[in-house]
């Protein structure tokens, strides 16, 4: 008989793939920062992959749509999780939809690995939170803006659990360094005219104008305040 240590490749055993849920808006409003998180994973997967892959294993990604839309998203993880028998997912953008995953992760003793900054005030054994929460990016940005741009806010964001939790730690941070929120405003993710917004700013004048938005209204505001302001607010 042979030893082992002389059998061919080809009569080694073949171990089957690992999969792995990538669970991204590949559609809707949060599509245009979604698919860059789901084209990062896939690339990441395939370095791993033609490195030899995890203790021999490939790694085989299934990729779904959460369309930007909460229970979308707890749907497809359900999937996932459920009926592909998968243990761990990638993805989720927005604090709505991976609060709506939590109960899924929960019941069917799942992984999230969540690819973004955070709020905060939450910490689960079924998440692994690869961002920042939102102090440790306020105080900086707060501290230089404060000092060099003014001391008068407008607090702008989109309407749901990020913005919201945001600004209060915000409000709470430009208090007690001696400015003040002149205005704060939430519209809908789907939002596209931001002419009251932007009136309203004109009529206040801020110095700082803090944008919380997210998704593609991001892209019409700017283009919007930009023809409308003269850049004295940033």
């Amino acid at each position: 008989m042979m030893p082992d240590t002389l059998l061919s490749d080809s009569l080694m055993p073949v171990l089957p793939p690992i999969p792995v849920g990538i669970l991204c808006s590949q559609t809707g409003v949060l599509a245009k920062g979604e698919i860059g998180v789901r084209d990062a994973t896939l690339m990441a997967i395939a370095e791993i992959n033609a490195r030899g892959g995890i203790l021999g294993r490939s790694i085989q990604p299934l990729l779904e749509d959460g369309a930007s839309d909460p229970l979308i998203f707890a749907l497809k993880a359900k999937q996932l999780l459920q009926t592909q028998q998968i243990s761990t997912l990638f993805g989720c953008w927005s604090s709505a939809c991976r609060k709506q995953l939590l109960p899924v992760l929960e019941q069917y003793n799942g992984l999230l690995w969540y690819p973004i900054q955070y709020e905060g005030l939450e910490a689960s054994r079924h998440i692994f939170y690869t961002g920042v929460c939102a102090n440790q990016q306020l105080e900086p940005a707060l501290t230089w803006l404060l000092q060099h741009k003014g001391r008068r806010f407008y607090l702008l964001g989109s309407d749901y659990v990020f913005p919201r939790v945001t600004h209060r730690i915000a409000q709470s941070m430009i208090a007690n360094w001696g400015g003040v929120v002149v205005g704060e405003q939430y519209l809908d993710l789907a939002t596209e005219d931001f002419s009251t917004a932007i009136a309203e700013i004109k009529q206040l004048k801020p110095d700082v104008v803090l944008s919380t938005l997210n998704g593609s209204s991001n892209v019409y505001f700017y283009q919007q305040y930009a023809a409308e302001l003269d850049g004295s607010a940033i």
